[in-house]
């Protein structure tokens, strides 16, 4: 008699037992069907460059454009990477130690808890280091609805030239720095000072990206 009892709270707790288990694994696969681990990939996550000033230092500039991005693809529940931009994720490439010439260096993530690091395309970036120089550039003033039969005359500047600095072949490609003055704003026959902003432009007018000029208005009299 005592042991069918005994026998009976042994079922009875085992029952238990195995409906807790059940439980679990039920509300295990319902939510991972609601929040399943997935992979997704963001693109175009610009890359931190680091140690800028180590190539400065040591008169080294980088040759053409700095903004680069890349792809990071990454693994983890879908209401934690769903919600993620490119300002969620830290990608950078350290330029210390490298010189002149092409470089190919290796790139970094850093991601949100909960999730997984699965590709950076691509994991190297090319950087194109060049000796650092600065160069004086004439500073080159266009003039916009100029009245026919009329002419802009006594013109000063000040400056009449800027340094542009940056990596060799970027300076070597500016031309002047150009500034424009809409002559409608002038009234006709008075002297007028106008302060203008000025862009380092090349042979053909487009604007050289990448550069310093050591003033970036002039002052036309």
């Amino acid at each position: 008699m005592e042991r069918n009892k005994q026998s009976k709270i042994s079922q009875s707790t085992w029952n238990k037992i195995l409906s807790v288990v059940l439980a679990f694994v039920l509300w295990t696969v319902v939510i991972g069907g609601e929040n399943p681990i997935k992979d997704r990939t963001i693109h175009s996550v610009p890359v931190t460059l680091k140690n800028l000033d180590s190539l400065a230092e040591h008169n080294l500039a980088i040759a053409g454009d700095t903004d680069y991005t890349v792809d990071v693809k990454i693994k983890g529940q879908r209401t934690t990477i769903d919600p993620l931009t490119t300002k969620d994720i830290l990608v950078e490439a350290d330029l210390f130690g490298y010189g002149k010439g092409q470089n190919y260096i290796n790139v970094t993530a850093v991601i949100p808890d909960n999730t997984e690091l699965i590709e950076i395309r691509s994991p190297k970036i090319q950087v194109i280091i060049e000796d650092l120089v600065a160069v004086s550039k004439p500073v080159n003033i266009h003039f916009t609805n100029v009245p026919d039969g009329k002419e802009v005359g006594g013109m000063k500047l000040r400056p009449a030239s800027v340094e542009v600095s940056g990596a060799k072949s970027l300076v070597d490609s500016v031309a002047w720095a150009f500034g424009t003055i809409n002559t409608a704003e002038t009234e006709l026959g008075v002297p007028a000072v106008a302060q203008v902003e000025l862009q380092p432009l090349n042979d053909g007018e487009v604007m050289v990206e990448n550069v310093r000029m050591s003033s970036q208005y002039v002052d036309v009299t």
